[in-house]
């Protein structure tokens, strides 16, 4: 039986790679900063997005009334520089970064919010790859460390059932004989050459077996020898501090390298391997639900931004509209257009409760309190105030919903209430342009 091939090359390029995973956990510690950075980018986008909606419903410096040449082109939502405005007068002294921050846009806001999920969810990406390279290595260490105790474990076995098997019965047999027949030579002197003989045999006999077991033993001694050697220098070249992934201190990093052993390698590699997985799926984990919850917010900006549209489009054509029937049909479907889209968000909100997506949760419960302030506006620009000055009182209409109503001489009420400057309300205007692009809605995987 040939001794075993020494594994020393093996762990030459074991402790290549143990030195390459510093290298990796510069990596991975840059990108916990950028997800710390990008994170506090968002809570500034959504003070931002809060104060926008605020500034929206309160009208800023203009006491919330919207200008006539303002209603004719169809804004309602608050220019940044009201924002900025109205940001500096209530707390002056905020920081500089988070107020850069608050003093965008609504739509700006929005959109930022949007690339920094989209950047977020690249961080995780990259964080998976990055962890799954680490898994891959301390897969392959720990199969080694199992290779090696197999082949300890062995070579043990071998030497002891060589040492107690082949030779020690023989050459106990073998000597006692020897001894005998030395006896025999004493007292039978007519047999003296015989016996001299097959004593020299036995001798040499003796000396043949315990030559073999010594060779075999040499060997595995040697192996043996280099296999610890080859141990003891992987444990003196382990990582000399805790991995950062790992979710508890390991005793095996903790002692110096000559008291390490390799049990205490292989249980900690174990836990360093768990902890990896860990990570890992906890990464994918949020990088699902940052995809998902993107399509979700995308949603709700386009579900909202398309009922601003074909709000503005319906109250210019409230103030042009002189028919009393139309009049109140337009009234009663706007009504049961706002229910609609009031009733999409609330459902997207519920969903985002559901999955406890924190972030959209804060995303879509501002544009939700937005928009249900600013059907409390419309309702109350819309709806009837009693008696007219021809005595009529008023009535509801045949077909609106709600609050939505008109008076009983229909038209002239509601074209007195739109005509005159109503108070902003935070429905910003739709800007195809500022949307962010359809294709960054696609998760590519």
């Amino acid at each position: 039986m040939f001794p075993p091939v020494p594994v020393a090359s093996g762990v030459r390029a074991s402790t290549l790679r143990l030195e390459q995973a510093s290298s990796t956990d510069d990596e991975l510690l840059a990108l916990r900063r950028r997800e710390e950075y990008l994170q506090g980018k968002l809570q500034a986008l959504l003070d931002a997005q809060a104060d926008a909606l605020v500034a929206g419903l309160t009208g800023g410096e203009n006491g919330g009334v919207l200008e006539d040449d303002e209603l004719r082109s169809g804004s309602s939502t608050p220019t940044v520089q009201s924002v900025q405005r109205g940001s500096r007068s209530k707390s002056p002294n905020i920081n500089n970064n988070r107020e850069q921050g608050r003093n965008v846009g609504l739509r700006t806001a929005r959109r930022g919010i949007w690339q920094t999920i989209r950047q977020l969810s690249v961080v995780k990406n990259e964080q998976d790859g990055y962890l799954g390279a680490d898994q891959q290595e301390d897969e392959r260490i720990l199969e080694q460390i199992d290779m090696w105790e197999r082949k300890r474990t062995g070579l043990q076995r071998k030497m002891s059932e060589i040492e107690e098997q082949e030779g020690s019965e023989d050459v106990t047999t073998l000597q006692r004989d020897a001894d005998t027949l030395g006896g025999e030579i004493e007292e039978l002197e007519i047999r003296l050459a015989q016996m001299k003989t097959r004593h020299r045999q036995m001798l040499e006999e003796i000396a043949d077996i315990e030559n073999a077991v010594q060779s075999k033993l040499s060997s595995y001694s040697n192996s043996l020898s280099m296999l610890e050697r080859d141990i003891q220098s992987f444990l003196k070249t382990a990582p000399e501090r805790e991995d950062q992934n790992a979710s508890r201190t390991s005793p095996f990093l903790m002692l110096p390298p000559k008291r390490r052993t390799l049990s205490m390698a292989k249980e900690y590699w174990q836990d360093k391997l768990t902890d990896v997985e860990r990570a890992r799926n906890d990464a994918q984990v949020e990088k699902d639900a940052l995809d998902e919850g993107a399509i979700v917010w995308k949603e709700v900006v386009n579900t909202v931004t398309d009922f601003e549209a074909s709000l503005k489009e319906e109250m210019v054509g409230l103030v042009k509209e002189n028919d009393k029937e139309k009049l109140e049909q337009r009234t009663a479907d706007l009504g049961r257009r706002l229910d609609e889209t009031l009733q999409g968000i609330e459902e997207r909100f519920r969903m985002a409760e559901e999955k406890d997506w924190k972030l959209l949760i804060c995303c879509i419960g501002a544009e939700l309190e937005a928009f249900k302030q600013g059907k409390e506006i419309l309702e109350s620009l819309l709806a009837p105030q009693g008696q007219e000055g021809n005595g009529h009182t008023v009535v509801p209409g045949p077909s609106s919903p709600g609050p939505l109503k008109t008076s009983a001489r229909g038209s002239p009420r509601i074209k007195s209430k739109i005509s005159s400057p109503p108070a902003k309300i935070a429905l910003p205007a739709n800007d195809s342009d500022d949307d962010p692009d359809p294709e960054l809605l696609i998760s590519h995987q």
